[in-house]
Protein backbone atom coordinates (compact mmCIF):
# COMPACT_ATOMS: atom_id res chain seq x y z
CA UNK A 1 0.00 0.00 0.00
CA UNK A 2 2.49 2.29 0.91
CA UNK A 3 4.58 1.81 -2.46
CA UNK A 4 1.21 2.89 -4.22
CA UNK A 5 1.03 6.16 -2.59
CA UNK A 6 4.80 7.00 -3.09
CA UNK A 7 4.65 6.16 -6.34
CA UNK A 8 1.17 8.41 -7.05
CA UNK A 9 3.16 10.84 -5.16
CA UNK A 10 5.99 11.07 -7.43
CA UNK A 11 3.72 11.04 -10.34
CA UNK A 12 2.23 14.41 -9.38
CA UNK A 13 5.57 15.86 -8.53
CA UNK A 14 7.09 15.41 -12.03
CA UNK A 15 3.72 16.24 -13.62
CA UNK A 16 3.81 19.70 -11.53
CA UNK A 17 7.43 19.90 -12.08
CA UNK A 18 6.83 19.65 -15.97
CA UNK A 19 3.88 22.21 -16.13
CA UNK A 20 6.44 24.83 -13.96
CA UNK A 21 8.94 24.35 -16.71
CA UNK A 22 6.29 24.67 -20.05
CA UNK A 23 6.54 28.46 -20.97
CA UNK A 24 2.70 30.14 -21.20
CA UNK A 25 1.85 30.41 -24.22
CA UNK A 26 0.91 34.20 -24.65
CA UNK A 27 2.76 35.60 -22.70
CA UNK A 28 4.19 39.41 -22.59
CA UNK A 29 7.87 39.43 -23.51
CA UNK A 30 9.78 41.94 -21.10
CA UNK A 31 12.20 44.27 -22.49
CA UNK A 32 15.11 42.04 -21.55
CA UNK A 33 13.85 39.26 -23.35
CA UNK A 34 15.01 40.81 -26.53
CA UNK A 35 18.22 40.51 -25.66
CA UNK A 36 18.33 36.95 -25.85
CA UNK A 37 16.65 36.63 -29.54
CA UNK A 38 19.10 35.12 -31.95
CA UNK A 39 17.18 35.84 -35.14
CA UNK A 40 17.48 39.46 -35.85
CA UNK A 41 14.10 40.49 -37.79
CA UNK A 42 12.37 38.78 -34.60
CA UNK A 43 14.29 40.65 -32.14
CA UNK A 44 13.96 43.93 -33.92
CA UNK A 45 10.21 43.16 -34.15
CA UNK A 46 10.72 42.95 -30.00
CA UNK A 47 12.32 46.02 -29.56
CA UNK A 48 9.98 47.61 -32.25
CA UNK A 49 7.20 46.45 -29.77
CA UNK A 50 8.52 47.86 -26.29
CA UNK A 51 9.53 50.81 -27.78
CA UNK A 52 6.20 51.58 -29.07
CA UNK A 53 4.59 50.08 -26.39
CA UNK A 54 6.62 52.18 -23.36
CA UNK A 55 6.91 55.38 -25.90
CA UNK A 56 10.74 54.86 -25.53
CA UNK A 57 13.19 55.45 -28.49
CA UNK A 58 15.67 54.00 -26.45
CA UNK A 59 14.37 50.62 -27.78
CA UNK A 60 14.28 51.69 -31.27
CA UNK A 61 18.14 52.35 -30.83
CA UNK A 62 18.62 48.63 -30.68
CA UNK A 63 17.13 47.71 -33.64
CA UNK A 64 19.54 46.78 -36.65
CA UNK A 65 17.43 47.07 -39.37
CA UNK A 66 16.57 50.34 -40.87
CA UNK A 67 12.82 50.02 -41.66
CA UNK A 68 11.89 48.84 -37.70
CA UNK A 69 13.72 51.51 -36.54
CA UNK A 70 12.22 53.79 -38.41
CA UNK A 71 8.80 52.29 -37.93
CA UNK A 72 9.65 51.99 -34.25
CA UNK A 73 10.42 56.08 -33.95
CA UNK A 74 7.01 56.59 -36.11
CA UNK A 75 5.29 54.86 -33.25
CA UNK A 76 6.94 56.59 -30.43
CA UNK A 77 6.60 60.06 -32.44
CA UNK A 78 2.58 59.01 -33.12
CA UNK A 79 2.18 58.21 -29.09
CA UNK A 80 3.77 61.36 -27.82
CA UNK A 81 3.14 63.72 -30.59
CA UNK A 82 6.39 64.97 -31.35
CA UNK A 83 6.61 65.93 -34.84
CA UNK A 84 10.29 66.50 -34.49
CA UNK A 85 10.73 62.21 -34.50
CA UNK A 86 8.71 62.11 -37.84
CA UNK A 87 10.86 64.92 -39.59
CA UNK A 88 14.18 62.68 -38.50
CA UNK A 89 13.03 59.65 -40.78
CA UNK A 90 13.95 59.09 -44.40
CA UNK A 91 11.81 56.18 -45.59
CA UNK A 92 9.09 58.86 -46.96
CA UNK A 93 6.29 56.56 -46.32
CA UNK A 94 7.41 55.92 -42.78
CA UNK A 95 7.54 59.69 -42.40
CA UNK A 96 3.87 60.01 -44.20
CA UNK A 97 2.40 57.96 -41.96
CA UNK A 98 4.50 59.50 -39.21
CA UNK A 99 3.40 63.19 -40.05
CA UNK A 100 -0.61 61.76 -40.01
CA UNK A 101 -0.48 59.77 -36.57
CA UNK A 102 0.97 62.96 -34.97
CA UNK A 103 -1.66 65.21 -36.84
CA UNK A 104 -4.47 62.98 -35.71
CA UNK A 105 -2.54 63.19 -32.07
CA UNK A 106 -3.08 67.03 -31.67
CA UNK A 107 -6.26 67.20 -34.16
CA UNK A 108 -4.23 69.35 -36.24
CA UNK A 109 -5.03 69.13 -40.37
CA UNK A 110 -2.80 72.06 -41.21
CA UNK A 111 0.35 69.04 -40.67
CA UNK A 112 -1.40 67.29 -43.24
CA UNK A 113 0.12 69.47 -45.72
CA UNK A 114 3.62 68.14 -44.81
CA UNK A 115 2.56 64.52 -46.21
CA UNK A 116 3.92 63.57 -50.00
CA UNK A 117 1.92 60.76 -50.12
CA UNK A 118 -1.51 61.42 -51.78
CA UNK A 119 -3.27 58.46 -49.94
CA UNK A 120 -1.94 59.09 -46.38
CA UNK A 121 -2.80 62.89 -46.86
CA UNK A 122 -6.57 62.11 -47.62
CA UNK A 123 -6.35 59.89 -44.74
CA UNK A 124 -4.38 62.40 -42.49
CA UNK A 125 -7.30 65.31 -43.38
CA UNK A 126 -9.86 62.58 -42.47
CA UNK A 127 -8.81 61.39 -39.15
CA UNK A 128 -6.88 64.51 -38.05
CA UNK A 129 -10.32 67.07 -38.34
CA UNK A 130 -11.51 68.19 -34.22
Amino acid sequence: MQKKYCIILLLTLTCLCLSQSQPPEKESRLPSDCYGIVEETVKDQCFMDQGRSTRNTAYCDQIKGREAYEMCLGGVAEGTGNLSLCESLQISVVKDDCIRGVAAYHKDFELCKKIKDTSIKSTCYAYSRG
